[in-house]
């Protein structure tokens, strides 16, 4: 967690602080290093970032010890103080987050919730059990809807396309690489992977949903493909029927293959860009004190603040 934002050309972290107070409490570099499990190289260099930004000599070492300036002793009795404290406030914060009663409303995507949402929502009913999370399943677009009415508190999506005058955050959540699903008939279904140029005579089905088929068109579009011939699938549900009748690929999320449809063919694209972001998005100004408590638990990331942003 930084406490210090970029003062001059450095940047202080808490755990810069607990490793000073390791190496200055033992007076050993090698001794606070076995303790945290932290390289000397590391602590050196985080202790002298924390020296830069504090504008002082803290500490004055030899071949064979450790010792304190004037300050770094001053500076070892005041860091430790803020240090007792602001961990008395987290305990004192999970103790009344433990206590919080708060609902939470999840929009979730029915085929990935496992691999997006289960993690993150048994940590906060573990954490957190006077939170009710309610779980509401529906495709992007559906979802994004429900979110601007303010239906649902949070969401997965895969498109930070929202209307600009939504001050919206977006936090990445995970990344699926876009296979080709096509008949196990299909001329092009032996092969071990395909390349978009495999596909320039091919009819591409696209997802109904039109931020699925959006972003599945910008990822070829960044790989240098665009598609002569597209339509767009009924129904997941029916895809083995769909691909027979067609002769097309349908592009679809990895994810998709755990559904393991009969006489269909799943195969990897080579291209890199083949990619699908996955976040979970909110708008800046929903004050559920639960949201934030979600996302702590949940291995999102990269989260970001933007008016309509594009990533």
């Amino acid at each position: 967690m930084r406490i210090l934002e970029k003062s001059g050309e450095t940047s202080v972290q808490l755990d810069f602080i607990r490793e000073f107070i390791a190496v200055a409490t033992l007076r050993s570099f090698t001794a606070a290093s076995r303790k945290l499990f932290v390289s000397q190289s590391t602590l050196k260099r985080h202790i002298s970032t924390l020296e830069k930004d504090l504008g002082v000599q803290l500490l004055v070492c030899s071949t064979h010890s450790v010792d304190l300036t004037p300050m770094g002793v001053e500076s070892l009795e005041r860091l430790s103080a803020m240090l007792q404290d602001y961990d008395q406030l987290r305990t004192q914060a999970a103790r009344a987050n433990r206590q919080l009663n708060a609902r939470l409303r999840l929009g979730v995507f029915p085929m990935v919730v496992d691999e997006y949402a289960l993690s993150p929502t048994k940590m906060l009913r573990k954490n957190y059990p006077n939170i009710a999370l309610e779980c509401e399943p529906g495709m992007p677009s559906e979802l994004k809807l429900r979110l601007l009415s303010d239906d649902l508190d949070l969401i997965m999506a895969v498109s930070t396309d929202f209307p600009s005058a939504v001050q919206m955050r977006f936090c990445v959540s995970g990344q699926e690489r876009y296979v080709a699903m096509l008949d196990a008939g299909h001329p092009l279904a032996g092969r071990p992977s395909l390349q978009l140029s495999d596909l320039t005579e091919e009819c591409i089905l696209l997802h109904r949903d039109e931020d699925y088929a959006g972003c599945a068109v910008a990822a070829m579009a960044a790989s240098g493909f665009v598609p002569r011939h597209t339509a767009t699938i009924a129904g997941i549900e029916t895809l083995p029927i769909t691909l027979l009748e067609t002769n097309g690929i349908f592009i679809s999320a990895s994810s998709l293959q755990k559904m393991a449809f009969s006489g269909v063919s799943t195969l990897p694209f080579d291209e890199p860009r083949m990619a699908l972001t996955v976040y979970f998005a909110y708008k800046a100004s929903n004050p559920n004190p639960a949201l934030p408590l979600f996302l702590k638990t949940s291995p999102a990331t990269g989260c970001q603040t933007g008016a309509g942003f594009t990533g």
